[in-house]
């Protein structure tokens, strides 16, 4: 199994796990040339993740890069 769709590499891949134990996953990935970000969710044993290269969190058409994420003070994902 793996949590990136098939529309091209995965790379730069950031992991949290936040105060309730449950585990964000965020990346980079090519489509049709541009650099997209995607994510994935892991809550309460139930991962959530995209299913298409349409189901980036940036804008399509666009490039994106430099992904990242953390848990902030509050213990939320930010």
């Amino acid at each position: 199994d793996y949590l990136s769709p098939d529309s091209g590499d995965a790379i730069h891949p950031e992991v949290v796990i936040d105060t309730t134990g449950d585990a964000f996953v965020v990346w980079e990935q090519y489509v049709n040339g541009n650099g997209r970000i995607f994510k994935a969710e892991c809550r309460a044993g139930t991962w959530t993740k995209p299913t298409s290269a349409n189901d980036g969190i940036s804008p399509s058409n666009t490039h994106a890069q430099d992904v990242a994420i953390a848990v902030g003070p509050d213990g939320h994902v930010v």
